[in-house]
């Protein structure tokens, strides 16, 4: 399954609105966004993030092709 996605890049905190894939709003100062967010500054948050949210994509990944 092909992951990549294009970065989304504006000022407005909605363009997390344009597609279910944006699962997070990063950015230098707080923003007021549907999904959490994320300080641009907090590395150890962001990499914890992208982690987790790698493991249960690839979970969901192998119980869909066990599922058959």
């Amino acid at each position: 399954m092909d992951y990549r996605h294009k970065s989304i890049r504006r000022r407005s905190p909605f363009a997390c609105r344009l597609t279910p894939l944006v699962l997070a709003v990063t950015a230098d100062r707080p923003v007021d966004a549907p999904v959490p967010f994320l300080p641009l500054a907090d590395i150890g948050a962001l990499a914890d993030f992208v982690l987790i949210n790698a493991v249960e994509a690839a979970a969901a990944e192998a119980f869909a092709a066990a599922a058959g």
